[in-house]
């Protein structure tokens, strides 16, 4: 299991190297556009959500209530997440590539295993792949770095 891990992110590491050939090499451990706090927004989120053909609207609006409770911080020493005011993770993360819309980071996620994960930010908006499908997250910052 752990060499499909490792395996897993060395490939996920290749796919960013070949995408973004520049940045791959780049030792950098932190983006300024990544620092501060950002907080789930849940109508922009909710809002492009792609729901199932036939999904009845009590399940979308369980879906819904998911959104808008999440907030990200980024420092220079780690990323922390927190649900309705309870830390729920946190972890040192480092860059593997950045563009001039997105920054690609990796981290150790649940159950230890290297997580990559592209953060894309226009502005004061951060969004990110919400796990399924085509839906994303969208975040708003709310405090600066």
């Amino acid at each position: 299991m752990k060499r499909r891990a490792t395996l897993q992110a060395g490939l996920a590491a290749g796919i960013v190297a070949a995408t973004f050939p520049s940045a791959a090499a780049s030792k950098r451990t932190q983006d300024t556009r990544l620092m501060g706090v950002w907080r789930s927004d849940r109508d922009r989120t909710v809002d492009m959500l792609r729901f199932k053909p036939g999904l009845d609207v009590s399940t979308r609006e369980r879906i819904a209530d998911m959104f808008g409770k999440l907030t990200l911080r980024f420092t220079d020493q780690g990323m922390f997440s927190e649900h309705e005011g309870r830390v729920t993770a946190a972890t040192r993360y480092r860059i593997v590539a950045s563009d001039f819309r997105s920054v690609v980071i990796e981290y150790q996620g649940e159950p230890p295993q290297p997580v990559v994960e592209q953060l894309f930010i226009e502005g004061e908006s951060l969004y990110k792949h919400a796990g399924v499908g085509y839906n994303f997250e969208f975040f708003r910052r709310v405090v600066g770095a």
